[in-house]
């Protein structure tokens, strides 16, 4: 053993102790608080798809799955929605956001690295050689805020998956609503086109014995055009509209969509004051609110504890004479004022988030009633619709056309008969559709899935079609 090596092993000791202790703090014994929520539609628990090799995600593999992974031609709005789970970039990009905050979780609880200095002096008096390690340890406790802080903006940005999933969720829903609804449109007006053709074609029979029939022919003639032309715009609409849900799948424009759609015949089988209390206790935007107040309130603190000083540990030793060094520094904060401006900053943050969160509680809650209101009103049109108006309107139709027919009625009659029926049944279809659209936005308010049941209405037809 050389004369210079005793020194080597205390200071082997202190460089392995140094590092250690740059990769946890000893003062960090208290856990972070834990995500407290999941999310009833999505596992949270479960991180987005690995990427081979930690490559980059291709932001067109998206369209490579769509080719290779369609929707089949029966899908349901179930098998939409879990294809969007698994394919949607915009979900993806939140999942990823949210990866990356708890990431900052575990760099939020190490110490500052360790610093190793080496001095060499020899200016005509022997020779000098030190090494020393050195080792910053901030105010008891910041280490636990600021990982604190990080773990409050990682549950921040879980909420925000969920309010990312349920918004694209929602939208999904509209969509395929409105594509069912535009399917509607399209059979009702196929059906009473065929009806004015039919009706057409017998006043052009009576035409032939009685010429004065000629106006009447031209005038269904004329709305048989007009039904026409009223159809291929219906069809035409429907290709921007499954563009628009393809984009939403994260698809191609013009991947294959199933050619109907129809309305799910539900209710919310709920009070509204329930509805209402689960948005306070689900809504994903309020929790993400509350975690960010928590986690600029962590910050708060943090910036408090700058005012506080600083400790910086150091061993070292002189290689020549085999002498260890022990140091302590200390930061002094004497010019407090110059902090004071960052704690007023961290203050105003948190107090900002505070009343972005009750703005927010209030604003949902006002939403909550307005779409409370229209999915009721949905209800009681459906409802006054199927019960009285249409049943009316077709026993009026039935009874127009058989006066037609008999020549008892003129084809002005006939028609306005044939356009308050089409208008009613829009009506219907138009009221379902807004009854699923509404119950699925107030289930992206309360976030958590409602209860529903079967409309009445849907019930006896399944009644009535089982006895006969």
């Amino acid at each position: 053993m050389t004369p210079n090596t005793p020194w080597r092993v205390p200071l082997g000791a202190l460089c392995v102790g140094a590092v250690l202790t740059g990769c946890a703090s000893p003062l960090d014994e208290r856990r972070p608080p834990a995500a407290s929520w999941q999310d009833p539609w999505l596992d949270m628990q479960r991180p987005p798809p690995p990427r081979a090799n930690g490559s980059p995600a291709n932001p067109r593999d998206g369209a490579h799955r769509a080719d290779t992974d369609p929707l089949p031609a029966n899908a349901t709005l179930e098998d939409v929605l879990t294809y969007a789970q698994t394919h949607s970039v915009a979900l993806r990009a939140a999942q990823e956001r949210w990866q990356a905050a708890a990431a900052r979780i575990d760099s939020a609880r190490f110490l500052p690295d360790p610093r190793v200095s080496y001095l060499h002096e020899r200016d005509g008096r022997p020779r000098k050689q030190e090494i020393m390690v050195e080792q910053a340890f901030p105010w008891f406790g910041t280490i636990e805020r600021r990982r604190d802080a990080a773990t409050y903006a990682a549950e921040a940005e879980l909420a925000r998956v969920s309010e990312q999933w349920l918004a694209i969720r929602a939208r999904i829903i509209e969509n395929v609503l409105e594509l069912g609804y535009l399917d509607a449109r399209i059979a009702l007006t196929r059906d009473t086109a065929e009806l004015v053709t039919q009706l057409e074609s017998s006043l052009r029979a009576q035409y032939m014995t009685q010429p004065d029939m000629y106006a009447a022919v031209v005038r269904a003639q004329v709305e048989v055009g007009r039904l026409e032309n009223e159809l291929e715009s219906l069809v035409a609409r429907r290709v921007p509209l499954a563009a628009r849900l393809n984009a939403m799948l994260s698809r191609p424009a013009d991947a294959p969509l199933p050619e109907a759609w129809a309305s799910p015949d539900e209710v919310l089988d709920a009070h509204d004051d329930d509805v209402v209390a689960w948005l306070e206790d689900h809504n994903p935007t309020l929790r993400a609110q509350s975690a960010l107040v928590e986690s600029l309130r962590q910050g708060q603190a943090v910036a408090r504890a700058e005012n506080n000083p600083d400790f910086t540990l150091g061993a070292g030793a002189d290689v020549t004479t085999d002498e260890y060094i022990f140091a302590v520094s200390m930061r002094v904060p004497i010019w407090r004022e110059r902090n004071e401006g960052r704690v007023r900053e961290a203050t105003s943050n948190r107090l900002a988030a505070a009343h972005e969160r009750e703005d927010a509680r209030h604003r949902l809650r006002a939403e909550a009633s307005d779409l409370l209101f229209q999915h009721h009103d949905a209800q009681r049109r459906i409802v006054l619709l199927r019960d009285t108006l249409i049943p009316k309107a077709e026993e009026a139709m039935r009874a127009v056309l058989a006066c037609c027919a008999a020549g008892n009625t003129g084809l002005q009659d006939a028609l306005d008969a044939e356009r308050t029926l089409l208008s009613l049944r829009l009506e219907e279809a138009r009221a379902v559709a807004d009854r699923a659209s509404t119950l699925a936005q107030l289930e992206s308010l309360s976030g958590v899935p409602l209860p529903r049941r079967i409309d009445a209405y849907n019930d006896a037809q399944s009644t009535e079609g089982d006895e006969q």
